[in-house]
């Protein structure tokens, strides 16, 4: 976790509230496009906003709303700049292989990069428009009175009390995904798996500023592990959409572009499978019967948890 970010004496909505703020504040540097770093910054802040919304305490259906409000809407701010990111991590792994493109096409690079560009010039405009557009101030309007009521309402500390069945819970839900992994996953199920091991890792990110207890540690560590791997995974996936699609818009007379852009699909997708077969030593250490003890002993909970 950053170090300008703590959790220490907040409550859940001052903690969420201080996400959005710090995301506002990349939006100024993102518009100038002069590095891809605002734009990480920016849906690192909301995701962490996301996970955060989570320790809101339950209450009434009165307060349900405004909490879904939130939620509802860190998704929306962070959703509007994925495909713009998506195009960054795609320009950024193509400068990374020029070494690896067959010596024949390579010289072809600046023109597939030039079209690459193109289509990410378009996408940043559109996300510039919607950041400077009526539609974001009113959510972000809309996110703020939500978050302010929430504070009104909720003056609980944080604490890793108040983390534990949160924890709990998503471990739970992230254990029984790798117990039912197949051994040869597809995207969707690999997909899914990322996002459940996304959120346990913002929350032991959390309880372990609190509680540096080995487990926990070492939880946080498996979590960064997985989440890097199907990150990455995904990315390839990603990767692979967008150069097919391109290649459906390059002009046929252009056959060296259209055979350079398929030979990137291959790496691409070469990389991606080498994500896949490393996954199983952090999946094998993940499900260790010792180490899921160690868990439920922090967990601390009454019973032990049926996973």
């Amino acid at each position: 976790m950053s170090s300008d970010f703590t959790l220490r004496s907040r409550t859940a909505a001052a903690a969420i509230r201080d996400q959005l703020l710090l995301a506002q504040q990349q939006v100024a540097d993102l518009v100038k496009d002069l590095d891809i770093e605002p734009l990480h910054q920016y849906r690192v802040a909301l995701r962490r906003g996301r996970a955060l919304a989570r320790l809101l305490p339950l209450g009434s259906a009165e307060t349900a709303a405004p909490r879904g409000i939130q939620r509802r809407s860190l998704k929306r701010l962070m959703n509007a700049t994925l495909n713009l990111r998506d195009w960054d991590l795609l320009l950024l792994w193509l400068h990374s292989q020029r070494r690896s493109l067959p010596a024949a096409l390579s010289p072809h690079c600046p023109q597939l990069i030039r079209q690459l560009h193109a289509q990410r010039r378009k996408r940043f405009k559109a996300v510039c428009q919607w950041l400077q557009s009526d539609d974001y101030e009113q959510l972000i309007e809309q996110l703020q009175g939500a978050i302010d009521d929430e504070l009104k309402r909720d003056a609980n500390i944080i604490d890793v009390t108040r983390l534990k069945p949160t924890v709990a819970a998503q471990y739970r839900h992230v254990r029984r995904k790798l117990r039912k992994l197949p051994d040869k996953p597809d995207d969707n199920t690999l997909h899914d798996l990322r996002i459940a091991i996304k959120k346990l890792r913002y929350l032991t990110e959390f309880s372990t500023e609190l509680d540096p207890a080995k487990p926990l540690r070492r939880l946080e560590k498996l979590c960064r592990a997985l989440q890097s791997l199907l990150g990455d995974y995904n990315d390839h996936c990603v990767q692979q959409q967008l150069l097919i699609g391109l290649i459906a818009r390059i002009d046929r007379e252009d056959p060296a572009t259209v055979a350079l852009a398929g030979a990137c699909c291959q790496l691409s997708y070469e990389a991606g499978q080498r994500c896949r077969q490393q996954l199983g030593k952090p999946v094998s250490r993940f499900l260790q019967p010792k180490f899921h003890r160690r868990i439920v002993a922090w967990l601390n909970t009454a019973d032990e948890p049926r996973l």
